[in-house]
């Protein structure tokens, strides 16, 4: 094949494309829900007695607070860049 040309992608290319993400996607999500968990159990929500949905609609109310911030309501630290500078 000459310099600078390339094949024509093919089905079978984008297929094995899919699958790749697929499972790239699957394996973020596992991440994601390990973090979780090891979240609630550090906080102690793991321990608590709560059905799925009482827990969906804290993790719902919590998504709203954060994505939608109130201008006056002070801002829970997220990380590093938001801690206050040490005094001299």
């Amino acid at each position: 094949m000459a310099a600078g040309k390339r094949r024509p992608t093919t089905v079978t290319d984008i297929d094995r494309q899919i699958e790749a993400l697929k499972e790239k996607r699957k394996q973020l999500q596992a991440k994601a829900a390990e973090r979780f968990a090891k979240l609630a159990a550090e906080t102690g929500l793991a321990a608590l007695d709560l059905d799925d949905d009482t827990i969906r609609q804290a993790f719902q109310e919590l998504t709203t607070r954060f994505r939608h911030p109130a201008h006056d309501a002070p801002r829970a630290p997220t990380g590093p860049a938001d801690q206050p500078a040490p005094q001299p």
